[in-house]
């Protein structure tokens, strides 16, 4: 449950190279936007891509049928703060909030 509202709030999970309890968070995110419990245009980052890609084979799921394509494209890697900034930024302008046409220029 403690998952479940801490995941309600976020617009967006930036996951770093961890352990266990990285991955247990992980993939309850990552069921929460299947199953429908979450909105499917909260953001997944998954900093370190050379890491993720030795750790985990989610192409492998879309080719073995458990996961879709659009459930495959929720997760985004990056592998700069600029570009996770970026992501997000331009996320939450499209999905959670209105953008100032002032603010717009800078």
């Amino acid at each position: 449950m403690r998952k479940l509202w801490f995941a309600q709030i976020a617009k967006a999970l930036i996951v770093f190279p961890g352990g266990f309890g990285t991955m247990d968070e992980l993939w309850e995110m990552m069921t929460l936007s299947q199953t429908g419990k979450l909105p499917k245009n909260n953001l997944i980052l998954i900093y370190g891509k050379k890491y993720w890609d030795d750790v985990m084979n989610l192409k492998g799921m879309v080719r073995w049928g458990t996961i879709n394509e659009s459930e495959f494209n929720q997760v985004q890697y990056t592998d700069t703060v600029d570009e996770a900034f970026e992501i997000i930024r331009s996320g939450l302008e499209k999905y959670h909030m209105e953008v100032d046409p002032f603010l717009q220029a800078y």
